[in-house]
Order: C-alpha cells, then sequence, then structure tokens
C-alpha cells in the first residue's frame, strides 16, 4: 500500500496544524498564545470583538495586530477562562476582575453588557526575572550616583516614596532597588495584585481579597489594604511594602514609618505639589506632621525620546523637616 508523496506531505502539514491549534487552545493562551511568549511585549488590549489586539512593544510602541476574536461569544468565553485561570470568577454580579496569571502578567478584564458594551482586557505583562539596578543603569532609567545612593539608603533603613503615572517604572523601580534590602531583613508586602518580586526568602506576600456571598447574605469579610497592613505590623516585619498607596491605608502605613519601620510604597503623582495634595485630601487625609516619617521621595516618568517612549527617574527629594510657614 503506497501513499503519493506529495499527499504524505500535506497530511502531515494538516496533522501538525491541527495538532499545534489544539495545544494553543487547550494548553496555550487560544489567540494570543503567541504574543504572550514574546518577552518584548509589554500590554495585550482587546477593546471588543471585531476589533483588532493593540499591542505595546518596547522596541516598536504601539502595534495594531491582525488577531481579532470573530463574535462576542468567542471574547466572552476567552475572558470567562482568563479570570479562572487567575483562581476568580467573572460574572454578572462581580463584572470586574484584576487577577495575575501563572506567569506572572497582571489581567484586568471587565464583562460584556454590565460595565462595558463588550468584554474587554488588558494583560501587563512582567519579566519572569525581574530587573536589577545593573539592568536600570543599563537602561539609562537610573544613573549610576543614583544606583549607590539607593544601596546607602536601603541598607541604612530609609523610607521611600516611588511617585509616577501609570506605566512610568513604579513598581519596576521598586523591585528592582529591593536587592539593596539585606537578606536578613523580613518583609510584608501588601497588593491588590501580585507585582512585587523580592529574591529574599525572609517574605510575607499579601493580597487583598473580596468578601464571599451568598444569594441570600453576605458571609465574608472584605480584606482591604488596612486590614493587611494592620496584620503586617503585628508580624513583626522590619520592612512594609504597599504596591499602590490610594486610601486609609495611607494613615498605617505612615504610622508604621513614625514607629520605626522601614517602608515603601508606590503611589500616581506627577510633582511633589500633586503628591501632597493627594496625601492631605481624601480619601487619604493624612496629617502633614506624618509626611515627616517618609525620609525620600522619587519621581518617575514616561518620557518621549527622539520618537520613542523610555522610563527615566527624574527626581530623587529628601525631606529634612516641615516648614510650618509653607
Amino acid at each position: 500500500y503506497f501513499i503519493n508523496p506529495c499527499k504524505y506531505l500535506i497530511l502531515k502539514k494538516i496533522k501538525e496544524k491541527n495538532y499545534y491549534h489544539r495545544c494553543r487552545h487547550f494548553l496555550g493562551d487560544n489567540k494570543i498564545d503567541i504574543l504572550m511568549k514574546d518577552e518584548g511585549i509589554e500590554d495585550i488590549s482587546s477593546d471588543g470583538h471585531q476589533v483588532p489586539i493593540f499591542i505595546y512593544h518596547k522596541k516598536y510602541d504601539a502595534i495594531t495586530t491582525n488577531i481579532k476574536f470573530d463574535d462576542e461569544k468567542e471574547l466572552n468565553s476567552f475572558v470567562v477562562r482568563l479570570a479562572q485561570i487567575c483562581g476568580k470568577q467573572i460574572s454578572i454580579y462581580s463584572p470586574i476582575v484584576d487577577g495575575k496569571l501563572p506567569d506572572g502578567s497582571r489581567l484586568q478584564t471587565t464583562l460584556a453588557r454590565t460595565v462595558t458594551k463588550p468584554s474587554t482586557f488588558t494583560i501587563r505583562k512582567f519579566k519572569e526575572n525581574p530587573l536589577t539596578p545593573i539592568d536600570l543603569i543599563g537602561f539609562q532609567s537610573i544613573s549610576l550616583d543614583m544606583a549607590a545612593y539607593f544601596w546607602l539608603a536601603i541598607e541604612k533603613g530609609a523610607s521611600i516614596l516611588f511617585c509616577g503615572g501609570t506605566a512610568s517604572g513604579k513598581t519596576t523601580a521598586l523591585n528592582a532597588l529591593s536587592i539593596f534590602i539585606p537578606e536578613q531583613h523580613k518583609i510584608v508586602t501588601i497588593e491588590d495584585t501580585r507585582e512585587i518580586n523580592l529574591p529574599h526568602k525572609n517574605w510575607i506576600a499579601g493580597t487583598t481579597r473580596q468578601g464571599f456571598t451568598t444569594t441570600d447574605e453576605k458571609t465574608g469579610k472584605d480584606i482591604d489594604m488596612f486590614d493587611l497592613i494592620r496584620a503586617a505590623l503585628r508580624q513583626r516585619p522590619k520592612v512594609v511594602m504597599v504596591g499602590e498607596v490610594r486610601g486609609k491605608e495611607a494613615y498605617s502605613l505612615f504610622q508604621a514609618m513614625a514607629t520605626g519601620h522601614t517602608s515603601y510604597a508606590t503611589v500616581h503623582a506627577s510633582d511633589i505639589h500633586t503628591l501632597i495634595q493627594r496625601l492631605e485630601n481624601p480619601p487619604i487625609s493624612l496629617p502633614r506632621t506624618l509626611l515627616t516619617s517618609l525620609d525620600i521621595i522619587v519621581f518617575q516618568k514616561a518620557v518621549d525620546i527622539n520618537g520613542k517612549m523610555v522610563r527615566r527617574m527624574t527626581s530623587i527629594s529628601e525631606i529634612v523637616k516641615l516648614d510650618s510657614d509653607t
């Protein structure tokens, strides 16, 4: 029994293509599988079915792909699957999900016909191996003098606030510079979604959660950042890190600084005046006297250099004292 060689090659190609698509669908990330494997891609976003998927590439910036979901049912099914991979459920009752994918990428997704008309998702990819201060120097995000300064400051227990806009490199800088924390120090991190990745062994990673509910009543308590910081202070940490300060947890964080705990946090603020306004006004409402517990304020920016967006640490400010007049 002989098979035509040309027919054999065609059948082999069909078999390989079939095998690839089945593996991609059941074991991989479906239509975005190739994008998830590209280390140059920082951001993957879908704005709905019949709309191309958009990516942000480290080298080529914003790109429109030729990948799209054909209909609403396909996109809804994929969004539900992404949420389940993160260990969460998305539904009409809870149509917004923030989670972390197994490779460390951050997921934000919404369900169709609830808070957004079509289903949407945005995946922010993070390196499996965090950047180091050497990498930041190589990218010219920080200077050699800045790296030496942080080495000294962090070893001596200075508390630092990393400020900047969205995707300005705040968490990346916090991850990279945390390598200067002495290995024997106990560290507690507090986040909504896991983004901080430390090389230390004596590290407790805390994340918030929503309460459990039934059809009749709420059966579980929400655990927010404020609760986690209070719990962290009972764990006798040497270092407390907060993923992003945005509410009443700031008061506990600055109280921890005032009582001698080294603290690091990120916050959205473009300059020192905006930062102080955010800290002093609701929902944070921090007393001005507590600001002196902070040692260093760092500002990060995404700046355009020769048509390319790059991250730069634009300023480092030390808080010396409170001037009662100003």
